[in-house]
């Protein structure tokens, strides 16, 4: 049950804060329930209302890049061409050399022109000197002074490889990365998108981490332009920043540390915690799960009933759509613990609660079967994975669009851990980028993992036709992505529309090429004298 402390509904809020619990009666023992603070921002669909953007694009252009960067570049213009003059761009490309290509320029007509004749010159050469391009950029936006950034400030790593020059250790370049941005002192995330089969997963994950970015897997070209446009998407459509949600209890109830990815303060062990979420984008849902453990109904109840305060939870954050500070909006939630109840009622909403409860569970599931085929037990770490995904299956929740895709990514996952060539290849890839993308409810694109292996690991686990006509809904929905909001979405349409112009000017002009051309010569044959 949920009770709004700030009743305001006359002013439209960014972000929308909401209580769940997985009772609304409990019995007069002592008892525990898991809890949801559900944080949404609104749906903007106001194009001129988003925030300015610093961006700056950190290219590998080693050797190993040349059959990337033709599509890469192509992805970079399209890029270009959607910001707006208060925009700004920096390109920094690395072999085993860094250079700067642009400075950061702001996107006038004439700072695009510059931009799109520095992507155009860009061509693959040398090793792959990751940390100097990343450190480079970063020092970049060091240097902009605190008057002159943007809102929106962040860095896209685009790579193939793994870092043989510089700093190679990844420790070593999360914390650089760390520091550094440390110092910056300012809400700046890195984002990496690693390409192909050679690249340190690892390592873009950890970085992208420490950046309040996310790491996107890139198993082939043609995934190339979705993750772009799924990373730009989201920069253009950020809605709040600095998001602090405060989750205390009533003194009576001990509450659990919250089951999150993002960063937890315990102020109080039990009592206060504190939750810091870096961004959230326009129509992105953030969810943070905890324990509540219910003291026993006092002996002093004469009448055996009580309406209990659990805990409530306080929310400030920078409204980025409307440039100001909000502390306002908080929520409570209350359960009734009375005698007439002899074991708990579930609440009207527990639906929605049970299935944030198995988006976390596949998130954990996920990191520890890259553990258990990390040490070689790929069979232990694909019965583990099939285990969430029978329970799905098997839910009263299976039809929902989230436990949809968490079925197909589940089955990408398992078919990622067939053997031990095709897990170092795509599989460890696939479940960092999974487990990253359930863990902080933000879409990436979905990975080409061979179905048919998938089908044959899970024989075991599927038994009846009715469960096999689940688990294959989710081959007819790859398109479904229920974290994506609809700035990414159109980000992809756009770009789609744009190649198929361009490849129709160019059908056109070969045929109006091959229309002037001389008809072919006939020689006639002459017969000699019999």
């Amino acid at each position: 049950m949920e009770k709004k402390l700030n009743d305001s509904t006359s002013v439209r809020e960014t972000l929308h804060l909401e209580v769940f619990t997985e009772f609304d009666k409990v019995p007069p023992w002592p008892s525990a329930m898991t809890v949801m603070a559900s944080l949404e921002a609104l749906t903007d669909d106001n194009e001129e209302k988003r925030a300015p953007v610093t961006l700056c694009a950190v290219i590998d252009r080693s050797g190993s890049m040349a059959s990337h960067l033709p599509l890469l570049k192509d992805t970079l213009l399209f890029m270009v061409q959607q910001l707006r003059e208060e925009d700004k761009l920096a390109l920094v490309t690395f072999d085993h050399e860094v250079n700067v290509p642009l400075e950061l320029t702001s996107m006038t007509e004439a700072g695009k022109l510059q931009a799109e004749k520095a992507i155009d010159k860009i061509e693959a050469r040398g090793h792959t000197n990751l940390s100097g391009g990343l450190l480079s950029a970063l020092q970049m936006l060091y240097r902009i002074p605190k008057e002159e950034s943007t809102t929106v400030e962040s860095i896209l790593l685009f790579t193939d490889g793994k870092a043989n020059f510089g700093l190679t250790k990844q420790n070593a370049l999360e914390r650089a990365t760390s520091s550094v941005l440390n110092q910056i002192n300012r809400k700046v995330s890195v984002f990496t998108l690693g390409y192909g089969e050679e690249h340190d997963s690892e390592m873009l994950t950890g970085v992208a981490k420490a950046g309040n970015g996310l790491f996107y897997y890139v198993d082939n070209e043609e995934s190339i332009p979705e993750s772009f446009c799924d990373c730009l998407g989201g920069l253009l459509s950020v809605a709040a920043q600095n998001i602090t949600v405060t989750l205390v209890s009533n003194g009576e109830c001990q509450l659990e540390r919250p089951l999150t990815s993002f960063k937890v303060k315990e102020v109080t062990p039990g009592v206060k915690y504190q939750v810091s979420i870096p961004d959230i984008y326009c129509e992105e849902e953030k969810c943070i799960l905890l324990k509540v453990s219910i003291p026993r109904l006092p002996t002093t109840q004469a009448d055996g009933f009580r309406q209990l305060n659990l805990f409530s939870v306080g929310l400030d954050y920078f409204d980025v759509l409307n440039s100001a500070v909000k502390d306002s909006l908080a929520a409570a939630a209350y359960v009734t613990q009375t005698k007439q109840c002899s074991e708990p009622l579930p609440a009207a909403n527990r639906m929605r609660l049970l299935i944030q409860q198995f988006r976390i569970q596949v998130a954990q599931y996920m990191e520890q079967a890259r553990k258990m085929a990390d040490d070689g037990r790929y069979k232990d770490a694909r019965d583990l994975l099939s285990v969430s995904l029978k329970q799905i299956i098997d839910s009263e929740v299976r039809d929902d669009a989230l436990c949809i895709y968490l079925i197909e990514t589940l089955k990408d996952t398992i078919g990622g851990i067939a053997d031990k060539v095709t897990y170092n290849i795509r599989g460890k890839p696939t479940l960092m980028n999974y487990a990253a993308s359930h863990w902080e409810q933000r879409s990436v694109p979905n990975t080409s993992v061979v179905r048919d292996r998938y089908d044959a690991l899970l024989a075991p686990v599927i038994h009846d036709k009715a469960t096999v006509a689940v688990a294959s809904v989710s081959s007819t929905s790859r398109e479904s992505q229920p974290y994506r909001n609809k700035k990414k979405a159109f980000m992809m349409d756009k770009y789609s529309q744009q190649q198929k112009v361009r490849f129709s000017d160019r059908v056109e002009v070969h045929e109006k090429s091959a229309s002037f051309k001389d008809p072919p010569k006939v020689t006639k044959k002459v017969q000699s004298a019999p």
